[in-house]
C-alpha cells in the first residue's frame, strides 16, 4: 500500500472515530439537556385507582397482574415515565369504540396511543422521570373517551367539611332540605340553609356510634361520599375538582379553591385544640388552636384556609323577647322594637334533639327564642323550649356534694344578667355585665327580703357558680336561680326546664 494510500485511510478513520465522538457527545449533551420537569406528581395509588375505575377495560392476564402487584406494593410513590408507559400499553390492549386524541392527532391500536404518548412528550421526559399530575389527568381524560365511560367517571367540584369519626351524623331524617321545613304561616318570610346530611348516605357509612366510618367523608352541599385516595384527607375544607363515580369520590385533579367560610354555626363543644360545631345534621370536629371552653354554644363565623381553621369569629350579642311578627324582613319583638335579619339566618331548635330548624319553630307571641345580633341584624335564632314544656326547681350542692348549704356564693354568667332582692311588691333589681363577679355571703345586706334572684338576660345564657368545685371544673347552669339564706348556710335552688335538666 502505498504512503499517499495509508495516509488517505488513517485520514478515514479519524473522520469516522470524530463523527463517532460527536455523535455520542451531541447525544449526551441533549439527554443532559433534558431535566426532571418539575410540578405535583401523579401517585402510583392515584393511578391504579383510576385505573380500576375503566370497569374492566384492560386484560386480567398476568402482564397486568404482576404490574399492578409492583405498583401496589410502592403505591406511596409517584410513577415513572417508564411506569406509565407500561400501563398505558396494558390498558389499552383491548380497543375501545371512542377516539383518542393527543395534540389534535387520532390513535386506535395500543402501540399506536401509546406512540402518541411519546411523541407529545418527546424531549420532556426519560423513562426514569417522574409523570406530572397534569400530563396523566390529560391522558386519562382521552382513555375515558376511548371507552365510552365519561359518564360513568365523571369530573366534578366539593369541597370536604370532615372526613371519618371528625363527623358525628345526629340527623337521621336525612336528605331534607330545610327549605322544605319553612312554617306555611303567611306572615313570614324567613329562609333558613340547605342541610345536606342524608344525601348518598347509606347505613354502612356510620359505627354504632353514628360516626363516619374511616373511608367516607362530608362534603359541604353534596353530602356523603366514599373515597379512594389519600389525597382527601390532606385537602380537607377546601374545593377540589375531583373525579368521581357514583357514590365514591375516586381521586383529586386540583384544588379549585384554598378557602372555605362557614357562617352562623351552632359550637356544640370548645376547649384546648378543639372545636366542635353542629351543621347539616352533623357535630363536626375540627382542631382549633385557639379554643377554650368560653366559646361553646355560640354562634359563630369560621373561616378555613390552605385545609386549616384558622379563625373563629364568636357572636356573643342576643336578645329575647315575646315574638309579635315576622315580615318584610325584619323580626318584631316586644318592648324591643324591628330587628332585619340576615338572608343565612339560621334557625336552631336546642330543646330534645339539636337540629336546625325551619321559621315554623318561631312561634308569634312566644318568647322562647334568643335572637344573635350581629351588626344590629339578626343572624341565627336560638329556640329552647316549646310551650307545653314545664320547669323544675333543683338544689345545687355545695363543693364535693358534701351538703345543700354554701358558706358563700360567688357567681357570674356569660350573658348580661340581673339580680333581684327586696319584698315581693317591691323588687329592687340590678343589671350586670357579663363576666361580672357577685358575691354573697349570710350577712349580705341584699338579703333583707329573705331571697336574691338571679337570672340571666337571654334563655340561652349560663349562670356560673364560681364558689363550688366539680371534677369537670366550674359548674354552669341554665335558666334561674334563687338563693335563700337560712340559719345553716346558704342554699342555692336552680330553676330550669324539665327538659333540659333530664
Amino acid at each position: 500500500m502505498s504512503k499517499k494510500t495509508r495516509m488517505f485511510c488513517k485520514a478515514l478513520l479519524a473522520m469516522i472515530g470524530l463523527a463517532v465522538i460527536t455523535y455520542i457527545l451531541s447525544v449526551s449533551v441533549r439527554r443532559n439537556m433534558i431535566k426532571q420537569p418539575q410540578g405535583e406528581y401523579i401517585l402510583l395509588e392515584d393511578a391504579l385507582i383510576l385505573t380500576e375505575a375503566l370497569d374492566g377495560k384492560y386484560p386480567a392476564d398476568e402482564r397486568y397482574r404482576l404490574l399492578n402487584q409492583d405498583l401496589t406494593e410502592n403505591k406511596d410513590r409517584e410513577m415513572t415515565y417508564g411506569q406509565f408507559k407500561e400501563l398505558i400499553q396494558l390498558i389499552t390492549e383491548e380497543p375501545g369504540n371512542g377516539a383518542f386524541i393527543l395534540n389534535g392527532e387520532n390513535a386506535g391500536s395500543s402501540q399506536e396511543i401509546v406512540s402518541l404518548c411519546d411523541k407529545k412528550f418527546k424531549g420532556k421526559y426519560r423513562e426514569e422521570f417522574l409523570l406530572l399530575t397534569s400530563d396523566w389527568y390529560e391522558v386519562y381524560d382521552q382513555l375515558l373517551s376511548h371507552y365510552e365511560l365519561t359518564d360513568t367517571v365523571v369530573r366534578s367540584e366539593v369541597t370536604v367539611l370532615g372526613v371519618g369519626a371528625e363527623v358525628t351524623v345526629c340527623d337521621e331524617d336525612t336528605g331534607v332540605d330545610n327549605a322544605e321545613k319553612k312554617g306555611q304561616d303567611t306572615d313570614t318570610d324567613v329562609e333558613s340553609g340547605v342541610n345536606a346530611a342524608g344525601k348518598h348516605r347509606t347505613e354502612d357509612m356510620t359505627d354504632e356510634e353514628g360516626r363516619l366510618k374511616e373511608d367516607c367523608l362530608l362534603t359541604l352541599d353534596e353530602g356523603y361520599f366514599r373515597f379512594k385516595s389519600r389525597q382527601f384527607l390532606q385537602d380537607k375544607y377546601q374545593t377540589l375538582r375531583v373525579y368521581r363515580k357514583e357514590n365514591t369520590l375516586l381521586t383529586v385533579r386540583e384544588v379549585s379553591g384554598r378557602g372555605m367560610s362557614l357562617h352562623n354555626i351552632w359550637i356544640t363543644e370548645a376547649g384546648e385544640k378543639l372545636l366542635q360545631v353542629f351543621t347539616r345534621g352533623c357535630e363536626i370536629r375540627f382542631s382549633w388552636e385557639k379554643g377554650e371552653a368560653g366559646q361553646r354554644e355560640q354562634i359563630a363565623d369560621l373561616e378555613f384556609a390552605d385545609g386549616r381553621l384558622r379563625s373563629v369569629k364568636i357572636k356573643p350579642d342576643k336578645v329575647n323577647g315575646k315574638l309579635l311578627g315576622i315580615r318584610d324582613g325584619e323580626i318584631e319583638l316586644e318592648g324591643l322594637g324591628r330587628f332585619p335579619y340576615e338572608e343565612d339566618m339560621r334557625i336552631y331548635r336546642l330543646y330534645g334533639k339539636l337540629e336546625e330548624a325551619g321559621s315554623d319553630e318561631l312561634r308569634i307571641g312566644y318568647d322562647f327564642t334568643d335572637f344573635v345580633l350581629e351588626d344590629g341584624k339578626i343572624c341565627a335564632g336560638l329556640v329552647t323550649r316549646d310551650e307545653a314544656m314545664e320547669n323544675i326547681r333543683v338544689v345545687v350542692k355545695n363543693t364535693g356534694f358534701a351538703g345543700a348549704y354554701h358558706e358563700k356564693v360567688e357567681l357570674t354568667s356569660d350573658s348580661d344578667f340581673t339580680l333581684s332582692y327586696g319584698s315581693y311588691d317591691a323588687l329592687t333589681v340590678e343589671k350586670h355585665k357579663a363576666g361580672e363577679k357577685v358575691t354573697l355571703t349570710s350577712d349580705s345586706e341584699l338579703f333583707y327580703g329573705g331571697r336574691v334572684y338571679v337570672e340571666p338576660a337571654v334563655l340561652t345564657g349560663r349562670i356560673k357558680l364560681l364558689s363550688v368545685e366539680r371534677a369537670q371544673g366550674t359548674p354552669e347552669y341554665r335558666g334561674k336561680m334563687e338563693i335563700e339564706r337560712t340559719p345553716e348556710g346558704l342554699v342555692v335552688v336552680n330553676e330550669v326546664l324539665l327538659e333540659e335538666y333530664l
